[in-house]
C-alpha cells in the first residue's frame, strides 16, 4: 500500500499520542498541510516531531552535493517552521538545531 500523508484523512482523527517525521520533512512538497493532517491525527495533548540526524547547515550541504533534485529540499528557518506549527493549532513549540535538528509542538 503507498500513502500520502500530505493528503488529509489518511488516519483517523485522534489516532497518534506522537507523530515523528524524521529524516524526511524536507522532501514534503505540501508542508503545511503535514502539520495540518498531523494535529488532526493527533490525540489531545499529543505531540508532532519532526528531527534529523545532522543541523539545518549539514542537511542543507548534504543535498546540495547530492544533485539538483534535492539542493533546494531544505528545513524552512526557524521563523517559518514555527509559523507551520502556529497556523496548524500546535502550541508549546520548541527548536534545536545543535548537534542534530529538532522541533515539536503539542496539540492542547
Amino acid at each position: 500500500m503507498t500513502a500520502d500523508f500530505q493528503i488529509a484523512g489518511l488516519f483517523k482523527n485522534s489516532s497518534f499520542s506522537k507523530i515523528i517525521i524524521f529524516n524526511s520533512f524536507p522532501h514534503f512538497s505540501r508542508r503545511q498541510a503535514v502539520f495540518e493532517n498531523s494535529f488532526a491525527a493527533l490525540k489531545p495533548g499529543g505531540k508532532l516531531c519532526i528531527a534529523h540526524s545532522t543541523t539545518r547547515d549539514e542537511l542543507a550541504a548534504i543535498h546540495e552535493k547530492a544533485g539538483p533534485e534535492v539542493a533546494a529540499h531544505i528545513l524552512p528557518p526557524d521563523d517559518r517552521l514555527l509559523a507551520l506549527y502556529s497556523k496548524a493549532g500546535f502550541v508549546d513549540t520548541q527548536l534545536s538545531d545543535s548537534g542534530y535538528f529538532y522541533s515539536e509542538g503539542q496539540k492542547p
